[in-house]
């Protein structure tokens, strides 16, 4: 017969709790707004106008994550498969804390976002839209909006 160690018992109880604990506080609780009415409309670069170069960037899925992020994890699912899985914090001299070609629009069938093990916004996506905003209002609400033109952070 084993005989248990009190104090092992006791190490492994902390320890588990500690662990329990750390990852409770990464999971933020968050509503989630995709706004489909209306696209946000924003001045598109010259150097971007250009047809040529304008076709190429309508091809693809433009996902830019913008303001409220500080050190949070995203998941990115396409087409039910977690792609990325990565920790962003907004640069607020810039106003951006990611940038991520989704890909090809007509190979991307369904696109979601988790952000701390949180909710999953799960976005429809249109033919005729291509650029995506996501940004954080008071670490309490994911706000999901289509943008007309390329938005630029500098």
């Amino acid at each position: 017969m084993i005989k248990a160690n009190p104090q092992l018992l006791i190490a492994l109880a902390i320890y588990f709790n500690s662990c329990s604990y750390a990852q409770e506080q990464q999971k933020i609780s968050y509503d989630i707004r995709i706004n489909y009415s209306e696209k946000r409309r924003v001045e598109t670069r010259s150097s971007f106008k250009d047809k040529e170069v304008s076709k190429k960037l309508e091809d693809d899925i433009h996902l830019f994550f913008e303001t409220g992020f500080l050190k949070d994890k995203i998941t990115l699912i396409i087409n039910n498969e977690v792609i990325i899985n990565k920790t962003i914090s907004t640069d607020e001299a810039l106003g951006l804390a990611e940038y991520i070609n989704v890909g090809k629009k007509k190979e991307v069938k369904n696109l979601g976002i988790r952000l701390n093990n949180g909710s999953l916004a799960y976005i429809e996506i249109k033919p005729t839209d291509n650029v995506i905003g996501v940004y954080l209002v008071d670490r309490k609400l994911l706000v999901v909006e289509f943008i007309e033109g390329y938005p630029s952070y500098y």
